[in-house]
């Protein structure tokens, strides 16, 4: 009986860390002189990946999601976790004016359970 419980709570930990591990946040980072970032990834199964990037209030994002999945979208959080692509849900491409200094995350998401590999644009003015 003890050996099933350790079993049972051993393969938990080891979920919980797979899920934690495909949905961690993942800098963006902009080669000097450069305003956009190009980055490639995949999501399966509902899973989101977030991106931050630290911005100035006045810039503007620009970013783009481009796969093969019709169920891919994007949404920007501000610094204060606010959700600012409430009035673009379920959109592959937004551009917003961003209202404060800070980190922003930008989040590709999968909304169909299907493996969706993707090519993610970001660009900051």
């Amino acid at each position: 009986m003890k050996r099933k419980t350790l079993a049972g709570i051993v393969l938990l930990a080891i979920m919980a860390s797979a899920v934690w591990a495909a949905q961690r946040e993942i800098r963006i980072r902009f080669a000097k002189g450069r305003t956009t970032a190009i980055v490639k990834g995949s999501v399966k199964n509902y899973e989101r990946q977030d991106y931050l990037l630290g911005a100035r209030a006045g810039q503007t994002l620009n970013a783009n999601v481009a796969s093969r999945c019709k169920s891919m979208y994007l949404e920007v959080y501000g610094p204060d976790t606010a959700n600012l692509t409430l009035d673009t849900r379920e959109s592959k491409s937004v551009s917003l004016e961003l209202p404060d200094d800070g980190d922003y995350k930008v989040r590709v998401q999968e909304q169909d359970g299907k493996v969706c590999p993707y090519t993610l644009e970001v660009n900051i003015r």
